[in-house]
């Protein structure tokens, strides 16, 4: 019963990290391209396209904005967002984060 209650709690912590995470790299990465110009409709839906296999993606797409302005346009490339909000904490315990960060332990 308490590993059980234990692996609740973990979920939902998991479920809060992703989500602020996510919200966070979100508003960061719109007002970081709000000057930049706008990705074409071919090239958004390259990009979707392209994401479609692993995740929607339709709500980052904006930060492939950014990454045309520093040059080629490259599809592959990982949003911060996704990057943030579901890879990192999928491979990294996200319950043992402040352990990690403090270097003197």
């Amino acid at each position: 019963m308490k590993n059980r209650l234990f692996e609740i709690v973990n979920r939902i912590y998991l479920w809060i990290y992703c989500f602020v995470n996510g919200t966070v790299y979100h508003i960061l990465s719109i007002k970081r391209t709000k000057k930049l110009p706008d990705l074409t409709k071919h090239e958004k839906a390259e990009v979707v396209e392209y994401w479609s296999k692993y995740k929607k993606i339709t709500g980052c797409v904006h930060e492939y904005k950014w990454f045309k302005s520093k040059g080629k346009l490259d599809k592959r490339l990982i949003p911060e967002e996704l990057w943030h909000a579901d890879i990192e904490p999928h491979f990294n315990n996200v319950l043992l984060e402040k352990a990690i960060q403090d270097k003197n332990y």
